[in-house]
């Protein structure tokens, strides 16, 4: 993930990585200061969409392939295929933070809106937490692209408004990204980056 986000910056991949921290290994002494419950569930509905099952780490393309995280080989055989696509949608983006911490996102979105999602995300481009327990006990973990806050909307209006808590670190950067994604079948079909200054 690290290293799709960096050729992201570095060379304009067209690749958004998101990494959704799931919470189901935090029984094992040292809880993830990253982790939800939300994102295990979320994990879970991906599973029954695509008849497959959950496993850590695990890596999934548009919505739509999904596969053992640590197997570089079947990213780089994928990613192409996927990258061929063209987006269906178009994502208009705009950010406002106010003194209290809070962020507006503003969006519009270019496409038919029938059976479609918009999904937000505040994302924290570059986290480090210390086990303190479990297999990687006294590592330093370095994430990429960490999901703070998510959100997501029917696409019955193609415009909207969402308000989120903004990130506090002052360590890294932050940004929110937005994607449009089918109901059925969890395709996505558009994706936006907006880079958000805390």
């Amino acid at each position: 993930m690290a290293n799709l986000v960096d050729r992201h910056e570095s060379e304009g991949l067209a690749v958004i990585g998101l990494s959704f921290h799931v919470d189901y290994w935090n029984y094992l002494g040292w809880s993830d200061p990253f982790s939800s419950a939300k994102w295990s569930r979320r994990q879970r509905q991906y599973a029954s969409v695509l008849d497959d099952r959950v496993y850590t780490p695990q890596m999934l393309i548009n919505g739509q392939d999904g596969f053992v995280g640590s197997h570089q080989s079947k990213l780089d055989a994928r990613l192409p295929k996927h990258l061929r696509q063209q987006p269906e949608h178009s994502i208009k983006l705009e950010t406002d933070l106010d003194s209290s911490g809070q962020v507006r996102v503003s969006y519009e979105v270019e496409g038919l809106g029938e059976g479609k999602l918009i999904n937000i995300a505040v994302v924290s481009r570059s986290l480090t937490a210390k086990a303190t327990r479990g297999e990687n006990r006294g590592r330093t973990l370095m994430h990429a692209n960490v999901v703070r806050d998510f959100a997501n909307r029917k696409l019955n209006d193609l415009k909207g408004e969402i308000q989120f808590k903004a990130p506090t670190e002052t360590d890294t950067k932050h940004s929110v990204v937005a994607y449009v994604q089918n109901v059925r079948g969890a395709e996505i079909t558009g994706s936006k980056e907006k880079s958000l200054s805390t």
